[in-house]
């Protein structure tokens, strides 16, 4: 009879203990998803930084493209090709693509040569901190933004010999070379990069030469989908404006991300009457 009853008493304490560690089990396992969803939401938005500030400090920066689900697209609509099926974006999420400047670097150009294979000249209109560089240059002209590459060669303190053509890519489409002529503003980029999620639930940071991939770095994993928007100011439209993302883990978990611009864009006649800002 003891023994029965001890038995009896020792399968009800394992059956509370079980419940016990079910239950702590469970906490843990949505204390550490709502852990893994906080955390992917302040790394990837930790990401987004040096846009934030990019914007705030240059008020003629464009506000980032957003993709169409699945594809990476160049300005000019075709897609971007990878080198590889699992780098291809995924097919339920959207991805951005955005320049930042190369801060302290902006140039008048001040003479045109006839020839259009010949470099400019162009100078810094404030104090510059520009020296050599190769890479990307988005040109204004009168008709608008132009994608280019180019390199400085420092010819004075504050001028430069610079050599264009233009090719392309995320922000603008080519242009031809009598356009090129038109050029009167020149914005080095320190960095023209798309943020996607591939389909193997890996974020990527994809960095960009013209129509090239020179960079292709995963950043961050087990996220299941990623999709942004971008809310203009109904007031002012294409000025102010905030890029909204939603995302979920792969463990189910939801994360949001925002970047503001509270600053009004400046348009194109405004950059090439009053120039450039400090």
């Amino acid at each position: 009879m003891r023994l029965t009853i001890l038995l009896g008493l020792q399968g009800a304490l394992l059956l509370v203990l079980s419940s016990i560690v079910g239950s702590v089990s469970f906490f843990y396992s949505h204390a550490s998803s709502a852990l893994q969803g906080a955390l992917t939401e302040q790394y990837l938005d930790s990401r987004l930084i040096p846009l934030r500030r990019a914007l705030l400090s240059n008020r003629w920066l464009p506000p980032p493209t957003i993709h169409p689900p699945g594809l990476v697209q160049l300005a000019d609509g075709s897609s971007l090709k990878f080198s590889h099926e699992r780098y291809q974006p995924a097919f339920n999420s959207q991805g951005i693509s955005a320049a930042i400047p190369l801060q302290g670097c902006a140039l008048w150009v001040i003479d045109r040569p006839k020839d259009s294979t010949d470099p400019l000249t162009a100078c810094a209109m404030h104090s510059s901190e520009c020296g050599s560089f190769y890479g990307e240059i988005l040109g204004i002209s009168p008709t608008g933004m132009v994608e280019l590459q180019g390199d400085l060669a420092p010819i004075s303190p504050t001028c430069f010999s610079v050599h264009i053509t233009s090719t392309g890519g995320m922000l603008a489409a080519p242009t031809s070379s009598t356009a090129l002529q038109s050029v009167s503003l020149l914005y080095p980029l320190q960095d023209v990069f798309t943020l996607y999620l591939d389909r193997e639930q890996t974020v990527r940071y994809l960095q960009h030469l013209g129509s090239s991939i020179i960079e292709n770095q995963p950043i961050h994993s087990g996220i299941a989908s990623l999709r942004f928007s971008l809310v203009q100011s109904p007031a002012i439209p294409d000025s102010t404006f905030a890029l909204v993302g939603e995302g979920r883990t792969a463990t189910d978990r939801r994360f949001a991300l925002s970047l503001w611009s509270p600053l009004p864009r400046r348009d194109i006649p405004d950059l090439l009457m009053n120039g450039l800002e400090e």
